[in-house]
């Protein structure tokens, strides 16, 4: 059997998991225009034609801060956008205790994701 040791890993996954879950119902938790370090380098690695590894390497100068501002930028445009397809996003912020039966957020996904392949897994969704 897997011991002691197995069975102290299991509880804890157990008690992680339970607290994990705890969190993924807060309100707290659900910014709706949160973009990942990884997606915005690769968002201004592909505006720019460098490598990813170009734009996140630690040894260049002010490296947080450019990061920084480009992440800044891409929120900015990701709000604009979403607003101009007619997205609410008060209605994020509005603390609303009850989900959509006719709205399915969609987040982390990878930058290189296409369209058709979203439209693949979701349009049984409508």
């Amino acid at each position: 059997g897997e011991g002691a040791g197995g069975e102290a890993t299991t509880n804890y996954r157990k008690k992680r998991d339970a607290a994990l879950r705890a969190k993924a119902q807060s309100d707290y938790n659900w910014n709706t225009l949160f973009i990942s370090a990884d997606t915005v380098a690769a968002v201004v690695s592909r505006r720019l034609g460098v490598k990813k590894g170009d734009i996140l390497n630690p040894e260049a100068e002010s490296m947080a801060v450019r990061l920084a501002l480009a992440e800044t930028q891409v929120v900015a445009e990701t709000k604009l956008f979403l607003e101009e397809h007619g997205v609410q996003l008060d209605v994020f912020r509005a603390g609303v205790k009850e989900r959509s039966k006719t709205t399915i957020l969609v987040k982390n996904l990878p930058f290189e994701a296409e369209e058709a392949e979203l439209g693949a897994l979701f349009q049984r969704y409508g």
